[in-house]
């Protein structure tokens, strides 16, 4: 996979800093300061206040603050990967290459996934010290952070993650200006996805006079994000376990296929 040309140039693009040692050092050093402060104030937080809803608290604010982090970022990161290789004139270059098809496109994917990857593992030190506190304090199973909590979560915010950016990439691909796949990407992310499927599931929940069950039950709602991560950071029966990991695996899936068809019509596209 490194071996692969066009991740590497992304990689490289994406760690390089314009600046002097100084201001390289000056931002790390900020970052670090950030990320020290919250981490010291949560857990004194936790500390002084020895209860298990506390660690379950905290954790959800933590695993809150992540997953906003990522639909919020996920679909601008790739937005701009083939359209600002348009409109820099460097498309041409990259299409009359030797690369595959599935190099150009999946190196990009790659590459641009890297800050999502970094925002998970930058708080997930955080989230497993207040599992393991909850787990330590609390006597109630509703204190508790299980494992399969855990890893609920984290699986839901990679698949999030992917496939947000799988669309900003697509977009990218379609579209001929950075700006329209932005707004294609975050259109898409907040206007469909989040809010267009409550709108539409509250309208047909309305009309048939249901008292809410259907509300939650509705397919559309499967593939809502913030009703996934409340299913998988709650304790969802089997029927909503069940349309949690649907609404998961038809995230993969649409991603999937839409790297499919970039790879696939890739030679008419890239010329257009």
């Amino acid at each position: 996979m490194f071996g692969n040309p066009v991740l590497r140039k992304e990689l490289l693009l994406r760690m390089r800093f314009r600046q002097g040692k100084a201001a390289q050092i000056a931002a790390l050093l900020g970052i670090v300061f950030l990320v020290g402060i919250f981490h010291y104030y949560v857990l004194a937080w936790m500390l002084n206040d020895r209860n298990g809803f506390t660690g379950r608290g905290v954790w959800y604010i933590v695993i809150g603050l992540q997953y906003i982090l990522i639909c919020m970022i996920a679909p601008v990161v790739t937005a701009n990967a083939i359209t600002q290789e348009k409109e820099q004139q460097t498309w041409e270059m990259l299409v009359f290459t030797r690369l595959l098809p599935k190099q150009i496109i999946v190196g990009k994917l790659i590459a641009r996934l890297m800050p999502i990857a970094l925002i998970i593992l930058l708080g997930m030190p955080l989230a497993v010290i207040c599992a393991l506190y909850s787990r330590q304090i609390g006597g109630q199973s509703a204190e508790l952070v299980s494992l399969g909590h855990f890893f609920a979560v984290y699986f839901l915010m990679a698949a999030t993650g992917f496939f947000l950016a799988t669309f900003g990439l697509f977009a990218s691909w379609l579209l001929k200006r950075t700006l329209y796949a932005i707004m294609a990407s975050y259109t898409f992310a907040v206007g469909v996805l989040l809010l267009g499927t409550t709108l539409v599931t509250g309208m047909i929940s309305t009309l048939v006079g249901d008292n809410g069950n259907f509300f939650l039950k509705c397919p559309l709602m499967w593939f809502n994000p913030a009703v996934l991560m409340t299913w998988a950071v709650g304790t969802p029966n089997a029927s909503e376990q069940l349309s949690m990991f649907v609404g998961i695996a038809g995230y993969i899936g649409l991603s999937l296929l839409m790297i499919w068809r970039m790879i696939a019509g890739f030679r008419r596209f890239a010329y257009q």
